[in-house]
């Protein structure tokens, strides 16, 4: 998908930190429908046969995770960067099943919250297939 369109000018601050003169809103892109429908036939062509759940990260990978359930139907859930300190304080929500997993998000800088991510879920039982995300910045 190209993403020209939402490529913003400035001084930006990424999630790892750096800076950065653009910046490419992608979850401004998720907000239309048709872009979603895009994305996911660009996915789905990297989801493997056997994955039996989507865990999107928050927030960017939840969008995406919905969508992959939605056209698949197979469930999802979301793992939070941290568990909440209110309600079930649980920092996987949704979908509680085991099995398979391809893990989304929108955006890969460094790649450190993913790595983190899934030696999360990895240490709590869970067979990560692959990792995907919709756009590398680097």
């Amino acid at each position: 998908m190209n993403f020209e369109r939402y490529k913003k000018t400035g001084s930006f601050t990424l999630s790892s930190g750096k800076q950065s003169q653009h910046y490419y809103d992608v979850k401004e892109a998720m907000g239309e429908p048709q872009n979603l429908q895009i994305m996911f036939s660009e996915l789905i062509r990297s989801i493997p046969d056997d994955v039996d759940l989507f865990i999107g990260l928050e927030y960017g990978g939840i969008p995406l995770a919905v969508t992959c359930s939605l056209m698949t139907g197979k469930p999802y859930a979301i793992l939070r960067k941290h568990e909440n300190d209110h309600g079930m304080r649980k920092r996987i929500e949704g979908y509680q099943g085991k099995g398979n997993v391809v893990l989304l998000d929108d955006v890969k800088t460094t790649g450190l919250s993913l790595k983190f991510a899934k030696e999360y879920l990895e240490d709590h039982g869970y067979n990560i297939l692959d990792v995907l995300t919709i756009m590398e910045r680097e």
